[in-house]
């Protein structure tokens, strides 16, 4: 059977070797791969044809806003800027747009003819977190690939000629290509000594790859993703892998409402139906917790009713033997 060849004319990207040492290309590996991960994030129902869920996602996630409005009777999310006039909380009051593909610029009042949309309260983006944390997970890959390389070499010959330098290199030659039969001369000793150039205990390899899983934790964990990193060195209980469960929640949580807020009022001004909810795994790990809490509600609820109808049959029978005592004294 022939070798399949590729055909030449399709552009595929060929792989290469990864330039550690390019951290502004590193750190943006890092970050496209999280954004590509929370495109999926959130699921939206009823938009329209003009507007696909991953470009509003896309402006959003990495710009903290856009705007929702119409043009030409389409509806369009524009991406832009914020100015115009402050209004009483500050806040600009008009979006300027600039699309040169639908060849129009234009100032949109912001809540009369159109309608702005958060990616968060404070319209961050997660631009600057998945920036930070992927800053800290290129400088550690790059301390570990250097502690690495250096683990190759144990020791430094120091010669103190030509000759004994391509004797050394002959050797070293030899040893790699599992060539045992090899001979040395009576001054062997004298021709090169060897110094340590790293010592094993101090490359602490084991610790490099625990801060890549402990940044790996903290970034998923603020994205609403659980990842537990045990820096105990010991098992961990099911109360100490949920204990911060509340606090992941914080920023999906807000991301969500600012979504349902504005399409809300997109649908007031409109006349759409959109709406949207949590999808791929934060729908599975959200619904799983509200199911938790409304399972700890009906346990509490059950309590009490317990606690109630105990405290009811202790009254009723308080009350039998008081009865029953003021009888026998009356007789």
């Amino acid at each position: 059977m022939s070798k399949y060849k590729r055909d030449p004319s399709v552009p595929l990207r060929e792989p290469i070797y990864y330039n550690f040492r390019n951290k502004d290309k590193c750190v943006t590996s890092y970050v496209e791969y999280m954004l590509a991960r929370t495109r999926r994030m959130f699921k939206y129902t009823g938009l329209p044809d003009t507007i696909p869920d991953v470009f509003l996602e896309q402006y959003l996630q990495r710009n903290g806003e856009c705007i929702i409005a119409e043009y030409n009777g389409q509806l369009y999310a524009f991406c832009g800027g914020l100015g115009g006039v402050l209004n009483e909380y500050y806040f600009p009051t008009k979006y300027i747009v600039s699309n040169p593909f639908l060849n129009f610029s234009k100032e949109y009042n912001i809540g009369k003819d159109c309608v702005l949309i958060r990616n968060d309260t404070e319209m961050q983006g997660l631009i600057p977190m998945c920036s930070k944390y992927a800053s800290l997970l290129v400088e550690n890959d790059l301390t570990m690939r250097i502690a690495d390389i250096n683990r190759r070499i144990p020791a430094i010959a120091k010669v103190h000629s030509d000759n004994q330098k391509q004797g050394f290199d002959l050797l070293m030659k030899r040893v790699e290509d599992g060539d045992l039969n090899m001979s040395i001369q009576d001054n062997w000793e004298d021709m090169f000594t060897t110094l340590p150039f790293v010592d094993s205990s101090t490359t602490h390899i084991t610790e490099y790859i625990e801060f890549t899983q402990y940044i790996k934790a903290q970034w998923f964990n603020e994205l609403g993703i659980r990842m537990s990193h045990n820096m105990k060195r010991e098992a961990l209980s099911a109360s100490e892998i949920a204990s911060g469960d509340d606090m992941i929640r914080s920023l999906p949580e807000d991301m969500l409402e600012c979504r349902k807020e504005a399409l809300d009022k997109v649908n007031n001004m409109f006349g759409t139906k959109i709406s949207v909810e949590y999808n791929s795994v934060w729908s599975y790990l959200f619904d799983e917790k509200e199911l938790q809490i409304d399972a700890m509600e009906a346990e509490i609820e059950s309590t009490e009713d317990n606690e109630d109808e105990n405290s009811s049959d202790n009254r009723t029978e308080s009350e039998d033997d008081t009865n029953e005592s003021e009888s026998n004294s009356e007789s």
